[in-house]
């Protein structure tokens, strides 16, 4: 295992390569820049990495090869957005381990080609690829690599909606941390930064920020800036969602923009602009808002699957169908069922209540499985609404009352105190009758 970072030392080798010329030494230099990009600017990228490539035809070293290709192709991909170029570096990198049987190395390239899997919205492949890192990780003895393995599986099963599964394998590979002696440090408060975001798709909002305050207080601009901008970033993105004041979530994200602007990362900024056009969203900015949500789609679509997902989802009025379509591609079973919610209130624009309520009816089944606090939430609010409309108040009144509790969880203050009044009102009419014909009762799921 090789853990790049900043090294003051660094900067001494090149005077060093230019009194005294070494092919073995330069190469191992060039392999440290590219692989400290989170650190360290590389100023000359295309020179380095023909000088690399040149060395290695001389060298004949199949370790030091896979160590080369596997730096270059996290530069390729974070730092250049060239998702084509990290994949090719990586099959090079994976192809000269297995040659010389190094189980370690396989082990690592094929975490970030799991990773690139999940970037693209290959959930399944990515589980795939963490099992088989599993299964060499156990046959080296190497516990780090083996949690390494289930932080990948438990994100892809999270993607997949998976949260207790999740939640578990996360867990697991805590405790293997924890028997290497690692359970401090950015290894492990990566592990935290899956386990908030689990948090975070179900909604429990609560328990996501507290996990990424911490994260942010533990680790400085310094020490981790890409874990220290994310928490950040993530905290910001809930506050849109419970409403914490536009001038604090711009605060948050005007630090999150200077942290990825100086290590140069581009989709860190790109995910900066999805929360800020939720924030404009929120406000009533949408001119605004649309602007930034398809710049953010142009740049991420068929490469960065979880922001093109933020971004149809945020945008429903317009992206329902398309989200649903997305979502169905990349089995992202969450989304799905948020699409049938927004394409049932489609159909309840257009007057047809009975498909809306069909639909919602559906995507409350998913959220409940799931455990989605706010999306069973909202399906209650709608198939409330609908019933009312259809006079049949005291079912609509037994929907709200389950549904408020679930707001609560969530921290949606407003929605909480809005079916508080929906309920008071309700209350105050003196009769409550059924219109002749009935209506059909909705049978509300439970969650396990």
């Amino acid at each position: 295992m090789y853990r790049y970072g900043a090294n003051t030392l660094m900067d001494c080798i090149p005077n060093v390569l230019l009194e005294s010329p070494d092919p073995l030494l330069e190469t191992l230099f060039i392999t440290e820049r590219f692989g400290s990009w989170r650190h360290i600017a590389i100023a000359n990228p295309d020179t380095l990495l023909q000088r690399g490539l040149d060395h290695l035809k001389g060298l004949n070293d199949k370790s030091l090869e896979a160590r080369f290709y596997h730096a270059v192709a996290g530069y390729y991909l974070y730092q250049m957005n060239d998702v084509k170029k990290a994949v090719e570096y990586y099959e090079t990198a994976l192809s000269s381990s297995r040659s010389i049987g190094d189980i370690n190395r396989q082990c690592t390239t094929l975490l970030q080609m799991a990773f690139l899997k999940m970037q693209t919205g290959n959930y399944m492949e990515a589980r795939a690829y963490s099992e088989e890192i599993q299964h060499l990780a156990k046959l080296s003895g190497n516990l780090f690599l083996e949690a390494r393995a289930l932080q990948t599986r438990s994100t892809a099963v999270t993607a997949l909606g998976k949260y207790k599964e999740g939640l578990d394998l996360l867990c697991a590979a805590k405790e293997l941390l924890r028997l290497c002696g690692l359970s401090q440090g950015s290894t492990f408060q990566g592990f935290m930064h899956n386990e908030a975001t689990c948090h975070q798709a179900k909604t429990e909002y609560a328990e996501a920020l507290g996990i990424h305050q911490e994260m942010a207080r533990k680790l400085s601009p310094a020490q981790d800036p890409q874990l220290h901008a994310y928490a950040l970033l993530n905290i910001a993105q809930i506050e849109v969602t419970i409403g914490t004041p536009e001038c604090e979530v711009r605060q948050k994200l005007a630090k999150v923009a200077m942290v990825f602007g100086a290590i140069n990362y581009p989709i860190g900024i790109v995910c900066c602009d999805t929360v800020e056009a939720g924030l404009e969203l929120r406000s009533g900015n949408f001119v605004e808002a649309r602007k930034l949500f398809q710049k953010c789609l142009n740049r991420t679509w068929g490469q960065y699957s979880e922001v093109v997902t933020y971004c149809l989802e945020s945008w429903s009025s317009t992206g329902a169908v398309v989200l649903l379509a997305h979502a169905l591609k990349t089995s992202d079973r969450p989304a799905i069922h948020k699409a049938l919610r927004y394409i049932g209130d489609i159909f309840l624009k257009q007057g047809d209540e009975e498909t809306c309520r069909s639909l919602v009816t559906a995507a409350l089944i998913g959220f409940t499985e799931m455990d989605i606090h706010q999306s069973r939430a909202e399906c209650m609010l709608r198939l409330g609404n609908i019933l009312t409309r259809k006079g049949d108040v005291e079912q609509a009144v037994h929907l709200w009352r389950k549904a408020q509790p679930l707001f609560s969880r969530s921290l949606q203050v407003e929605q909480v105190a809005y079916i508080d009044a929906l309920i008071a009102s309700a209350e105050r009419l003196e009769q409550i009758c059924v219109p002749a014909g009935g209506v059909h009762a909705v049978q509300i799921p439970v969650a396990e």
